[in-house]
């Protein structure tokens, strides 16, 4: 007999037992409400069974799998029951709020990622401490608040005669009760200020515990901010210790499992959900190292993953617009963080960034949709910047692996990585994100907008393309492509059919490149970003040819060997904000050229100069606020005069083996808000 049909067989005596027993003649309505609440109770467990037993994994069901780190999508919830391993420490902060005597009424905020385990700390907390109240009940928010009156009456089993106002017998009822009520969901502030009415102030030491994965609503919903339990992720050792107890019977890590088990551990960002879902499905597939590496690959790529779907909610209550900035994460590879400059400027780019009613401009509202994912612990910060600002951030892996599935679904960012690098795009192909390749794309006429970027861990590498690359009319933006002559014709040439770009990168180009690559790039007037690259630090780039430069550019990269001088034709580029010069190892100082460029906020300059003094002079770079030297092997001196760079905020000198001095007027020094100079170095101030 199964397990379902014996449980079910107990409760129809139990049911027998019951009615015989309030089948007598009754003088009250007492045996009625008794019978009405264990028929509930039965009809409850009966479920449970049936659910358990529908959920439950067989091992010839995991067997029967055909392909290697697939994830079944009903299997695996986490068992409230389960002993997870780190709840002790989160757990005995809660308990201490929930039992504090500072606050007689009190509402705690739970605060945390989503896969950060709240709803199973609450819950295991929850069960010890209820005894201790009056009247208890776990209310399951509806997402858009309507209904919750109801909810919270049927948790409470409280009946609600004809006649009598829902909302009045609910505060009559507790309004006298040491009570606590558990609000399990996703809400914002205004759904909670109509919350609150629902729920009468009391003096009786009475407990509201919310969980949510809003900064922002959790401290708005907190009595005060002693009242926020931040949960944290899980300490390394917490974390693989998790993943052994459910990936291991013996809880224990076989040695030669040890190193993909850190790294699946790793991609799950330290998160419990998450360790204990794929910790439980490989508990019950081959202990062999192919076996835990195929796993590790697929989580990236598995649609079905039961990682993603706690994330489902989060995302849902996204607007339209914020939607798709979240969604752009998946342009970046995994682990790799993303200046916030840069990210605002790929949004406004795009289009994502609606510019509101009054005097903000699109950067001030991108950097507000920014604030807003990172409240919603979408996004993390890495770095803060000195004005408390985000400098660099990324999204966790397990989120990442929700982004790149969602984007593959909603035809939003196509991801390709080198294992895929054979895979036929589909024929609407939006957007291509080529991580750690560098494959050769097919021929295709039918993008609408493609923006092709290739990333590895610590260079730019080109990818090669078909010589049908000019037939993508409207492409905005080509990243990094390497530049290739063949009996086909030159890949530099044939960007000049590309008239529509707006961003461009070349990698590997040689000498002979520079007068064709020069001839395409005065065809893109729109061009606002451009990153020339050469095949090795010792090959000369040759861009002297060009005589009607795109008057839109704000970015320019120059990596490789240049001739005396930097090129004419930088003079004319009033709009330039931020010029790199990599391995140009000039004789002659850039310095006079690039000063008197009226809107240059960023130099950043590397092996690009081989004199011996550096000066800046009087009333250069009047709007320059970051300034890098960087590995000089000659440059014995720095000089900055009086008035040069008045409104500087960053200055970082480095690798400067024979830098003996640094001369700097005190003013200067004082208005900067970052400075990087080298211990031996002797600065003087005057």
């Amino acid at each position: 007999m199964s397990r379902t049909a014996y449980m079910s067989n107990q409760c129809h005596n139990w049911c027998r037992q019951v009615l015989h027993d309030v089948a007598q003649p009754v003088k009250t309505l007492l045996p009625i409400h008794r019978l009405s609440s264990v028929m509930k109770s039965i009809n409850t467990n009966i479920k449970n069974i049936k659910v358990a037993d529908s959920i439950r994994v067989h091992p010839s069901d995991v067997a029967s799998s055909s392909v290697a780190g697939e994830i079944p999508p009903e299997a695996y919830p986490i068992s409230l029951d389960d002993h997870l391993v780190g709840i002790e420490r989160h757990g005995e902060k809660l308990l201490h709020l929930i039992r504090s005597n500072e606050s007689k009424e009190a509402v705690i905020s739970v605060f945390g990622a989503a896969g950060s385990g709240k709803t199973t700390i609450i819950h295991e907390v929850y069960k010890m401490v209820k005894v201790d109240f009056e009247c208890h009940a776990w209310v399951p928010v509806p997402r858009s608040g309507e209904g919750l009156l109801e909810k919270i009456c049927e948790a409470l089993e409280l009946p609600v005669y004809q006649g009598i106002n829902r909302r009045e017998r609910l505060q009559s009822y507790l309004q006298q009760k040491r009570y606590i009520l558990i609000l399990d969901g996703n809400w914002i502030e205004d759904e909670w200020d109509s919350i609150k009415t629902l729920v009468p102030s009391s003096n009786k030491y009475s407990r509201i515990i919310i969980s949510t994965r809003n900064r922002n609503l959790a401290s708005y919903c907190a009595t005060s901010h002693d009242y926020i339990h931040d949960l944290k992720s899980l300490t390394w050792t917490e974390a693989c210790d998790l993943f052994h107890k459910k990936a291991f019977r013996d809880d224990k890590c076989p040695k030669h499992l040890v190193e993909w088990s850190e790294k699946i551990v790793k991609r799950c960002e330290l998160l419990p959900h998450a360790i204990v879902t794929v910790g439980t499905f490989l508990s019950n597939r081959p202990h062999d190292e192919l076996e835990f590496k195929n796993f590790h690959d697929s989580l990236e790529y598995e649609p079905r993953n039961l990682v993603c779907r706690s994330y489902l909610q989060s995302y849902h209550h996204l607007p339209p617009n914020l939607k798709s900035c979240f969604l752009y994460f998946c342009n970046f590879p995994e682990d790799r963080s993303v200046t916030r400059g840069r990210l605002v400027r790929l949004w406004i780019g795009e289009g994502f960034i609606e510019k509101k009613a009054g005097c903000k401009t699109l950067e001030q509202v991108a950097d507000e949709y920014l604030d807003e994912l990172v409240q919603m612990s979408l996004v993390q910060v890495d770095i803060w910047d000195f004005a408390g600002r985000v400098k660099s951030c990324r999204v966790s892996n397990p989120l990442r692996i929700f982004i790149v599935s969602r984007s593959n679904e909603d035809n939003f960012f196509t991801v390709l990585r080198s294992s895929h690098s054979h895979t036929r795009l589909g024929e609407k192909t939006r957007r291509l994100s080529l991580h750690d390749c560098s494959p050769i794309i097919q021929k295709k006429d039918d993008f609408s907008q493609l923006v092709f970027e290739t990333k590895t861990n610590h260079a730019a590498v080109g990818a090669e393309v078909s010589p049908g690359i000019g037939r993508l009319k409207f492409l905005e933006k080509l990243l990094l492509i390497k530049a290739i002559n063949n009996k086909k014709g030159s890949t530099v040439e044939e960007l000049g059919k590309l008239t529509g770009l707006r961003k461009l990168g070349t990698t590997e180009l040689k000498k002979e490149d520079g007068k064709g690559l020069c001839a395409s790039i005065e065809k893109m007037q729109h061009l606002s970003s451009l990153y020339v690259k050469s095949s090795s630090r010792d090959e000369y780039l040759d861009l002297n040819y060009v005589g009607n430069f795109p008057p839109m550019i704000k970015s320019l990269f120059l990596g490789g060997r240049l001739h005396n001088m930097i090129p004419g034709w930088i003079h004319s580029l009033s709009g330039l904000c931020k010029i790199e010069l990599k391995w140009s190892k000039l004789e002659n100082s850039p310095l006079e050229a690039l000063g008197a460029l009226p809107s240059l906020k960023e130099l950043h300059l590397h092996d690009a100069y081989s004199g011996e003094e550096l000066v800046f002079e009087t009333e250069w770079f009047v709007e320059l606020r970051m300034l890098e030297i960087e590995q000089f092997s000659q440059l014995c001196m720095v000089v900055i005069r009086e008035t040069a760079m008045p409104k500087l905020q960053k200055l970082t000198i480095t690798n400067c083996d024979c830098l003996k001095m640094v001369c700097i007027s005190n003013n200067i020094l004082d208005r900067l808000e970052e400075r990087h100079i080298p211990k031996d170095v002797e600065t003087v101030v005057y």
